[in-house]
């Protein structure tokens, strides 16, 4: 079973700037009117929008309310201990990227993350921190993918040490896998 200490709120430097964000479990956040507009901002931004919810969403803005309904599958995930989502909190408590794994599957759920183009430098320690804390709670690998073409999210994956794997199911995608191990 999978066990994530939480309330969770690790410090990580910035790899570009040295500024202190935190990994905060997503059971921590709340849906106040700031967190939704920061949330709804980032997907907003034309890379996260293209990428991830442009197609969802039919080409309509990602809105605070959808926000909302994030943050309360976010609480479920955790509640019943079958996903786990984590915000990126700049010093200020600001929402300016999230990552997550996507199930309970010790053998290789899926992790995923966006960010805001406002706070590069923050996705690859904070994608490695959350691995590092699914390796103590139990998951044994992870696997992630990326569309074709994303050579950003690429990149963060290879400095976590994801591995690139054949794909055959989907040609739109590559695929990656982190064999956690022993992490602690």
């Amino acid at each position: 079973m999978i066990n994530f200490p939480h309330p969770l709120r690790l410090p990580f430097q910035n790899a570009l700037t040295g500024a202190t964000y935190f990994l905060v479990s997503g059971d921590q956040i709340e849906p106040t009117p700031d967190q939704l507009l920061e949330i709804a901002s980032c997907a907003n931004e034309p890379l996260v929008y293209d990428l991830l919810f442009r197609q969802r969403f039919e080409g309509e803005p990602y809105r605070e309310n959808d926000a909302a309904d994030w943050i309360t599958w976010t609480h479920a995930g955790w509640d019943h201990n079958t996903h786990f989502s984590f915000m990126v909190q700049d010093e200020a408590g600001r929402v300016v990227a999230a990552c997550d794994i996507k199930s309970n599957d010790v053998e290789g759920a899926e992790a995923g993350y966006w960010a805001s183009a406002h706070h590069r430098g923050v996705m690859t320690n904070a994608v490695k921190l959350m691995c590092q804390q699914a390796a103590k709670a139990g998951f044994r690998s992870l696997t992630a993918r990326t569309k074709r073409g994303n050579d950003k999210s690429k990149a963060v994956l290879h400095r976590v040490g994801f591995q690139d794997v054949p794909s055959l199911d989907d040609e739109r995608y590559e695929h990656y896998l982190l064999q956690l191990g022993d992490r602690s």
